[in-house]
């Protein structure tokens, strides 16, 4: 949960951009938080279904822990010079654990 709080932290920018033009239109052209918001939607729409259980492949569980370490890693490394990446990094996160659990 502390994930999708940052992940809405980085993207209020463009929710205060959409309810200024709120009156002009319904969509904003270029938005920047589109895909990764549906990514991550989507990727909780798995992990929060009651009916999946957690994997009881360990290998793939190791091999998932490996790659979210590789990619905490990449975060730290590649945000540092521009948080927008940040969100990306989020929903790969959030890809990988829906991924793992169905």
């Amino acid at each position: 949960m502390m994930l999708l709080l940052c992940l809405v932290v980085i993207n209020i920018p463009s929710l205060i951009v959409w309810a200024k033009h709120l009156k002009y239109s319904y969509s904003l052209p270029s938005d920047p938080a589109r895909y990764t918001s549906l990514a991550v939607c989507s990727s909780l729409a798995i992990l929060l279904d009651p009916s999946k259980s957690l994997p009881s492949n360990m290998n793939l569980a190791k091999f998932t822990s490996r790659l979210t370490y590789i990619f905490t890693i990449a975060m730290v490394l590649y945000t540092i010079e521009s948080v927008y990446r940040l969100s990306y990094f989020v929903s790969v996160t959030f890809v990988i654990a829906a991924v793992m659990q169905m």
